[in-house]
């Protein structure tokens, strides 16, 4: 059986209340990893990117937009292009945004 509508609404009320006490608290996810309480050494999924980059560029360039489904075909092309620049800018990875052709092939 699958969780209830209740109990999804019940986890995102907890992970919003734990993140607000772990910031409250001064504890910051740099610090856990840095004295080795979290080990992040896990591989990168279209989840965990979209986790750690582009939800953290859209709500930084665009407060009011919680989805790019809510992105202008202009706002989508910059959030590429920031994110990118940002992943570039950490890893010395970048990757071009794919067109109708590489999308279809996919």
């Amino acid at each position: 059986m699958l969780a209830t509508n209740l109990q999804k609404g019940c986890w995102k009320l907890y992970q919003r209340q734990m993140a607000q006490a772990l910031n409250e608290s001064g504890q910051t996810l740099r610090a856990a990893v840095e004295t080795g309480k979290i080990n992040l050494d896990v591989p990168w999924t279209e989840h965990t990117f979209e986790m750690i980059f582009t939800l953290s560029y859209l709500s930084r360039m665009y407060p009011d937009v919680s989805s790019i489904k809510d992105l202008t075909t202009t706002e989508i092309h910059d959030l590429h292009e920031a994110v990118d620049h940002g992943v570039a800018q950490v890893f010395g990875v970048t990757m071009p945004f794919p067109n109708e052709e590489s999308l279809s092939n996919a």
